[in-house]
């Protein structure tokens, strides 16, 4: 069960650096590249709050757990480091959601989140390890 949270955490570290890159290839200029990153931006975000949620849901148990004994869920519904980048996440979501009632708003809290998103995942892993 480690190994399945651990692989479902990097795979989400991973996604978070892509779709964080957006911003930083937009500002550079290149043009190519912005559209390959704005075309995948929404679906790695999907995959994002997908593959974080699994992180939380198998998170809590030792390397040596096996099937039998796994706990689901256990650190999940705790207010963790995790479970708070967790609720940035869905914060995240709901502004490009809610996008045209916030208007122009909304990319400047969607940059802050992401921005805050960043630190707490790096707060996260530092306090894990």
């Amino acid at each position: 069960m480690y190994y399945i949270s651990s692989s479902f955490a990097r795979i989400s570290i991973i996604l978070l650096i892509f779709t964080a890159l957006q911003y930083i290839i937009r500002r550079s200029g290149k043009y190519s590249i912005n559209c390959f990153f704005r075309k995948y931006h929404i679906g790695a975000g999907i995959l994002m709050i997908i593959t974080s949620f699994l992180h939380g849901i198998f998170a809590g148990n030792e390397i040596t757990t096996t099937f039998k004994d796994a706990k689901i869920a256990s650190n999940f519904f705790t207010l963790n480091l995790g479970t708070i980048c967790f609720i940035v996440l869905l914060l995240l979501c709901i502004t490009y959601l809610l996008r045209r009632l916030l208007t122009e708003r909304w990319v400047i809290l969607h940059r802050g989140l992401t921005i805050l998103l960043i630190l707490l995942t790096i707060l996260h892993i530092y306090n894990e390890l």
